[in-house]
C-alpha cells in the first residue's frame, strides 16, 4: 500500500453534535467539512443501512478525524476499566505539545482524565495522559520531551 496522505481515523457516534462540542471546543480542532451521504450510497459498500453525516474535524497541523453519525442509531458500546480490556482498536492518540496547559484546560472544563487524573511518564522523556470522550471512545494524549526521537522527520521542519 502506497499511503497519498495521512490517514483519518473515524469514529462512529451516537451524538454528533456533543462529539464535535468536545472535539473542537475541549480540543481545539475545526470542522473542516460536513457532509450527509443517502442510503443509495451508504448502503453498497456497508457503511450504513440509511445514510449518514460525516464531519471531518481538522487539527492545527492539518491532520483529519472523522466523526460519523448513521441516521440509524448506532448500539452502545460496553463501557471498560481498562483502556485494553477489549479486542479491536483502542484508541486515537494526539502528538501534542504542552500536556500540563492541556489537562488543566480540559480539568477545568470538568473532564477528568483516567487513571489518577494526571499525566504518566510512561519511558523517559515520554508522558501520556488518557481521556473518554463523551461517548467513551479513549483518547491518548501524548508529550515528547524531544518529538524528534520519535518522528525524527519532524527535525527538518523546525
Amino acid at each position: 500500500m502506497k499511503c497519498v496522505a495521512q490517514f483519518e481515523p473515524a469514529i462512529c457516534v451516537a451524538d454528533l453534535d456533543g462529539m464535535k462540542d468536545f472535539y473542537c471546543g475541549k480540543l481545539g480542532m475545526t470542522v473542516f467539512s460536513e457532509i450527509v451521504v443517502p442510503p443509495e450510497k451508504s448502503a453498497p459498500p456497508g457503511l450504513a443501512a440509511n445514510g449518514y453525516t460525516i464531519v471531518r474535524l481538522e487539527t492545527n497541523d492539518g491532520q483529519r478525524f472523522k466523526l460519523v453519525r448513521p441516521n440509524d442509531a448506532p448500539t452502545g458500546r460496553v463501557d471498560r476499566d481498562f483502556v485494553l480490556d477489549h479486542q479491536g482498536f483502542a484508541f486515537v492518540t494526539f502528538l501534542i505539545d504542552d500536556l500540563p496547559g492541556l489537562i488543566a484546560q480540559l480539568q477545568a472544563s470538568g473532564i477528568a482524565l483516567m487513571g489518577d487524573d494526571q499525566k504518566f511518564e510512561v519511558r523517559d522523556g515520554v508522558d501520556i495522559a488518557f481521556v473518554k470522550d463523551p461517548e467513551g471512545n479513549c483518547i491518548e494524549l501524548v508529550e515528547y520531551a524531544d518529538i524528534t526521537t520519535y518522528r525524527p522527520e519532524l527535525a527538518a521542519a523546525d
